[in-house]
């Protein structure tokens, strides 16, 4: 029996050998009629489903499938087909295949269900090239115009059969070069349904990534257990229903993370000890007592970095790089129950860059708000996100500086503005007040930036006395924001003044951070994040505009921009560990944050916070979402930045 791929490629190769005849007429001047004009006009989309079906035919997951299984699968298509004389229907196509299944007690799997596409795409350039066998034969390409005579009826009736029959298989080629694989497997896939109905109804709300992601390591669990795939995610589903929980706790069951976390310290070190007691004894020429000693322990250093780089780059090409799970909201807008505040933490001190960084935030406000699509209608309903520019005192020697007035006044007169502007409570402005500090020797802002996230996040949670508010602040909108008929806030989204929020970036970094799997939950005690994140970190990349700042930036910064061709990048620590490292960009939940870091650390002893805070509430990389960010333009900068970023980090 030949495969289905020989078939595919001998019914390519016969409709273009007819097609180049046709052209061969055209060239000369002939007529060929209409139904060989079908097939000129729409020789393209043989041209181009070639270049298609030759990936998909010899993809891992068709060629995986039984010959038999895919014989089955064509000639129930063949029949549908055949009953609808090449005429497809989506709606009739999906309840006809809904209607074996049912009737056959044989439920499609996910990849049979994928390969449906590809192989009805098949069936119908077979039965075209089966249709061009037949007029190349009839020398239908001769065209010559038929008398209505009752003796040529018949060749009549024939030329109008063949000419419904080529307008059916091209317009039904093309609906299926349309139709995405995600409404296939909506309307065809009993296991697909089935996840749909869960009692947690989370499923039917992620991304097709995320979904993707989920039907493969079904299909791989129904391999390893060798069970029927609708009967395995019937029992997957009927467990989470029973339990009350997402049926994902049932598919990705926590892991023993620590476990690789000591493995690969354990091959690390023995490695780069092993590798430097032998290059010791190869460079001293043997055992050489304690010169060849100290000389080993020399080389721990660059052995180290050796071995660390090999064995990342052998995890590298043996772990592939899985999607953050994401949840993707209807319409574009954010449910209420994952109500957000975007804060930019800056310190501030004159009215020029207070009125610019709030403009910014309304940049971000502009490029992430949902707009209504044809035929939506978003009046009315809320986006359920806002803004605050949160600003730090400068460092001085007196508790009141000149120009602290000067900017509580422009921040509340430009937010008053800008929520006039939108008809909505969406902006607001925190302006802190300066504590002195033994330390520096001087007035400032109480624990620089995480102090004003923690006194921001008490503030937003409602548990700071009149008293603490006036000692905290000079100004602050948010007490009579919370007094208006707005949804309590669940997430916050950090951003330096130097980080861009890409269009529709907020939406994602919430959908991710929302996710069932993603969600923190916390040890018994409430002091440590267990399982999920506490706080989520996108990819961070240099802005394209910020590479040409000068040749120092042409040569450090990178290509800059928006890499469309990647969705996801590997990441040592989250992928193999399931754990990220947090650099001070990202989403946090505002409860669980406050409640695992309030009071946690020492004051004023902390010199960088965003390491030990992911390390605390648990960080995850959300590798498929970028944000852009900027670099130093010179050497001096660049060196300062990475003095700072080095001290708080060995620390």
């Amino acid at each position: 029996m030949k495969s289905t791929y020989k078939i595919f490629k001998e019914s390519v190769k016969e409709i273009t050998q007819y097609y180049l005849l046709l052209v061969e007429e055209t060239k000369s001047q002939r007529l060929v009629g209409s139904t060989n004009e079908w097939v000129l006009d729409n020789y393209y989309m043989i041209s181009e489903q070639e270049k298609v079906l030759k990936v998909d035919l010899r993809s891992k997951s068709f060629r995986e499938l039984e010959g038999r299984r895919v014989q089955q699968l064509k000639d129930v298509l063949k029949g549908f087909l055949e009953k609808c004389h090449y005429q497809i229907d989506k709606t009739l196509l999906f309840r006809y295949l809904s209607q074996v299944q049912v009737k056959q007690k044989d439920y499609l799997t996910y990849p049979e269900v994928c390969a449906l596409l590809p192989l009805i795409k098949c069936v119908l350039l077979e039965d075209l090239a089966d249709l061009c066998r037949t007029l190349a034969a009839s020398h239908a390409y001769h065209y010559s115009p038929t008398d209505k005579s009752s003796a040529d009826m018949e060749k009549l009736n024939e030329a109008a059969k063949q000419n419904l029959r080529v307008m059916n298989l091209f317009n039904s080629l093309k609906k299926m070069t349309k139709l995405p694989i995600a409404e296939l497997l909506d309307y065809v896939s009993f296991s697909e349904r089935m996840l749909k109905g869960e009692a947690a109804d989370m499923y039917d709300q992620m991304y097709d990534r995320t979904k993707d992601d989920y039907r493969a390591r079904i299909v791989r669990l129904a391999k390893r257990r060798k069970v029927r795939e609708y009967e395995l995610v019937k029992a997957l589903v009927a467990e989470a229903d029973a339990k009350g929980e997402h049926v994902g706790w049932q598919l990705f069951p926590p892991k023993a993370w620590n476990r690789r976390a000591h493995a690969y310290i354990w091959i690390v070190s023995l490695a780069t000890l092993v590798l430097a007691a032998l290059f010791a004894r190869w460079a001293m020429g043997g055992w050489a007592g304690w010169l060849t000693l100290v000389f080993g322990i020399l080389m721990l250093v660059p052995m180290s970095q050796i071995v660390i780089d090999l064995f990342n780059q052998c995890l590298y090409w043996l772990h592939k790089p899985v999607s953050t799970f994401k949840l993707k909201f209807k319409d574009g807008l954010i449910p209420e129950e994952y109500a957000t505040m975007v804060i930019m933490p800056t310190i501030l001190k004159n009215r020029q860059k207070t009125v610019e960084l709030l403009e910014q935030l309304e940049i971000y406000y502009l490029s992430n708000i949902n707009r209504a699509s044809e035929g939506q209608r978003l009046e009315g309903r809320q986006q359920n996100l806002y803004y605050t520019l949160i600003g730090d005192a400068a460092a001085g020697p007196d508790e009141v500086m000149p120009w602290d007035d000067e900017v509580a006044e422009a921040g509340v007169a430009k937010v008053k503005e800008l929520n006039e502007k939108y008809g909505a409570p969406i902006f607001n402005f925190v302006y802190r007040r300066r504590a002195y500090s033994e330390g520096e020797g001087c007035w400032l802002g109480f624990e620089r930036k995480r102090g004003a996230i923690l006194h921001f996040n008490d503030l937003l949670l409602g548990r700071h006395s009149e008293e603490e508010k006036r000692r905290f602040f000079r100004c602050e909108t948010i007490s009579e924001w919370l007094k208006l008929p707005v949804t309590p806030i669940t997430f916050i989204i950090t951003l330096d003044t130097d980080t861009e929020l890409v269009l529709y970036s907020a939406q994602k970094l919430i959908g991710a951070m929302a996710h069932p799997l993603n969600r923190a939950r916390l040890s018994a005690d409430g002091r440590r994040v267990d399982a999920g994140y506490g706080i989520m970190q996108p990819r961070v990349n240099v802005d394209v505009e910020v590479t040409n700042k000068s040749r120092y930036a042409q040569l450090f910064a990178g290509l800059g921009g928006l890499d469309v061709y990647t969705t996801a990048s590997f990441e040592l620590y989250q992928d193999i560990f399931n754990e990220g490292s947090f650099c001070g960009k990202g989403i946090y939940d505002l409860k669980i944050f406050q409640q695992v870091l309030r009071g946690t650390f020492p004051q004023n002893l902390i010199l960088s916070h965003d390491l030990i805070e992911g390390c605390h509430i648990r960080c995850g990389l959300i590798n498929d979402v970028e944000l852009f960010d900027d670099n130093p333009s010179n050497y001096i900068d660049d060196a300062k930045r990475h003095h700072r970023w080095t001290r708080g980090d060995w620390q």
